[in-house]
């Protein structure tokens, strides 16, 4: 079933609508339902909301695609989630950039994945771009205490989505999918992803360089970061990045889709594999190393193909053999305790 987008026809009003200009960067109240609209032509802007978890959904501002995206790239590990701050997010500190782009910089989350952690989520959502509509989630995870933290492999850091409703079919963020049930896969550290039966959200996302192939693993519903995430040294902060893009289809037909999916796939083989350059990096420390970022030289880089359904077969068993080494994800986290 749909979820219906909040900031519809009747009820923009209740979001904050921003639009790219020269003013200097001004703080933000937390807006209705923590719906932020951003400004911009395709799909008459874009919408996200923030909730406890994150990026909760994104949207087309005039509500027209067949499914909104949902909890797309959710930092998590041992059944649980890195949340914005004790709340629903609505204590974060919010700050409209420059250029348009919106920052959402969470209160800490005091014990993370509940294993005594400090956490804190830092999102941007980009003003609009031709390649769409793009969200960064950087998330720190510091250890305040005096002991070693180590992060069970049973159930270790990394991205955990549930992106569209149901618009693929085991519709994973490192394969790419042109509909019908079918899929490719093409390496596990930048996705797009598309229906061209219905009308769908076009997606780009990345969690990581290309470079590191042979050091993160990955899974139904998550991407896992290196090891070296899950072993945290008194007041030590390790650093997580992942990326989504959002491309609404022109048309509500198999051309405008498959259009959408095509402009999706470009982003992911152009700015998502470059790495943290460029706006990808923007407002990042400039001596910030995340985890999964730097690169790797010793990992064989995966080729920017963009294999589609009709032409899966012959990489399906490969990509599987690198792309699920990694232990599932719970499809079902525990959800934090209100007291």
């Amino acid at each position: 079933m749909k979820k219906k987008f909040l900031v519809s026809a009747g009820a923009t009003l209740a979001a904050v609508a921003l639009v790219a200009s020269a003013s200097p960067a001004s703080a933000l109240d937390w807006p209705k339902g923590g719906w932020f609209q951003i400004s911009g032509t395709s799909g008459g802007g874009a919408a996200w909301q923030i909730d406890e978890y994150g990026i909760a959904y994104g949207q087309d501002v005039t509500d027209v695609m067949n499914n909104d995206l949902y909890y797309p790239i959710a930092t998590y590990a041992q059944s649980e989630y890195l949340y914005c701050g004790s709340t629903d997010g609505s204590d974060a500190t919010l700050t409209e950039e420059a250029n348009g782009d919106v920052t959402i910089d969470c209160e800490p989350d005091t014990d993370a994945f509940g294993l005594g952690l400090t956490g804190t989520l830092h999102i941007r959502l980009y003003a609009e771009a031709d390649t769409g509509y793009m969200a960064r989630v950087w998330a720190e995870i510091e250890n305040t205490t005096g002991s070693t933290i180590t992060i069970g492999a049973d159930d270790p850091l990394g991205v955990y989505y549930y992106y569209n409703y149901d618009a693929w079919d085991n519709g994973d963020p490192w394969e790419t999918n042109v509909g019908g049930g079918d899929y490719g896969r093409d390496g596990t550290f930048w996705g797009a992803g598309g229906d061209v039966e219905n009308n769908e959200i076009a997606t780009s996302s990345v969690w990581a360089d290309l470079s590191q192939a042979c050091r993160i693993k990955a899974a139904s519903n998550g991407m896992f970061f290196p090891a070296e995430a899950n072993v945290i040294e008194p007041g030590q902060t390790v650093n997580v990045i992942s990326f989504i893009n959002m491309i609404f289809p022109a048309t509500n037909d198999a051309a405008g889709t498959t259009a959408a999916f095509e402009a999706a796939l470009a982003h992911a083989q152009g700015e998502l594999s470059q790495g943290l350059t460029s706006r990808m990096a923007a407002g990042l420390p400039a001596d910030l190393v995340p985890i999964g970022w730097e690169k790797n030289d010793a990992c064989a880089q995966l080729a920017n193909t963009g294999i589609d359904s009709a032409a899966s077969t012959a990489v399906t068993a490969g990509a599987i053999a690198l792309g699920m080494l990694g232990l599932g994800f719970v499809v079902v986290a525990r959800r934090r305790a209100r007291g």
